[in-house]
């Protein structure tokens, strides 16, 4: 049944299905229709949340093909592996550390479980808003960050990034300022759990508190990479919107960072 202009909505017609239009499941329908629409429209597929492809070599379909799930997984172990274990290759500590397998376990289980985290609770913030996010892993950063860390070069933990469709530009800050703290939270309680094992009178090895170190510097760093006002990060989104809370939050990061190299 089609009906003019004026009375095609469902209010101005005396529809008889009208209680399900306003409806909440309804409305949470179309909202969730309107975010997969703009995934597509981006290049994302709706049911895997990561890039759509054309079928081509196996490392492709690697990347594109995963499940998020398995996508942040990837990602924590990646970072903390990049972050924290191939710089002490780097400085050939590896071959006089006794517990180095035991510095492993421990750190990529940081790296997972911190990640696992600031996806959930970034896509928490995000439901919110009605904004859909999603994180894509990103291998020439990968590699780029791989080398970096082996090499006597500065930090460089560009491992992936988050990307957004939907939502006003207002919802989508929040999530992106709600992201930084989760870093920054992050970091602040490795820190606290790091100075929990100095002062207490416990022998623990000393590669715990090594690992809780380089795991905090890990997640300040990445954070603050995605700060940066580039392409698809979340820098560039931040800087359009809101210059001025964008400029505080970055030098927040940089002064977290430079405290924890001094103390």
């Amino acid at each position: 049944m089609k009906f003019c202009g004026k009375h095609r909505l469902a209010e101005t017609h005396e529809c008889y299905n009208i209680g399900v239009y306003n409806s909440p499941e309804y409305v949470e329908h179309k909202i969730n229709k309107s975010r997969e629409m703009g995934n597509v429209k981006a290049g994302i597929s709706p049911e895997t949340g990561q890039p759509m492809v054309q079928s081509g070599a196996v490392w492709q379909r690697f990347w594109t093909a995963s499940t998020p799930a398995k996508t942040i997984l990837i990602a924590g172990l990646t970072l903390a592996l990049v972050a924290s274990i191939l710089p002490l290759l780097r400085q050939l500590v590896a071959l006089s550390f006794p517990d180095f397998l035991s510095y492993c376990a421990l750190t990529l289980g940081v790296g997972a479980v911190g990640m696992y985290l600031v996806n959930f609770f970034r896509k928490r913030k995000a439901a919110q808003g009605g904004v859909m996010t999603t994180f894509l892993l990103w291998p020439v950063g990968i590699i780029i960050s791989a080398i970096v860390a082996v090499l006597p070069l500065f930090n460089l933990y560009l491992v992936g990034y988050f990307t957004n469709s939907g939502g006003d530009p207002k919802s989508v800050i929040g999530m992106i300022k709600h992201s930084c703290y989760t870093y920054m939270g992050l970091a602040i309680g490795l820190r606290l759990v790091m100075s929990s094992v100095v002062f207490l009178p416990l022998m623990l090895p000393n590669f715990i508190l090594i690992a809780l170190y380089n795991s905090a510097l890990m997640f300040l760093w990445f954070g603050l990479l995605m700060m940066i006002p580039w392409g698809r990060l979340d820098g560039a989104v931040f800087l359009q919107y809101d210059s001025r809370s964008y400029i505080l939050h970055l030098l927040v990061f940089i002064a977290f960072i430079i405290l924890s190299y001094v103390f």
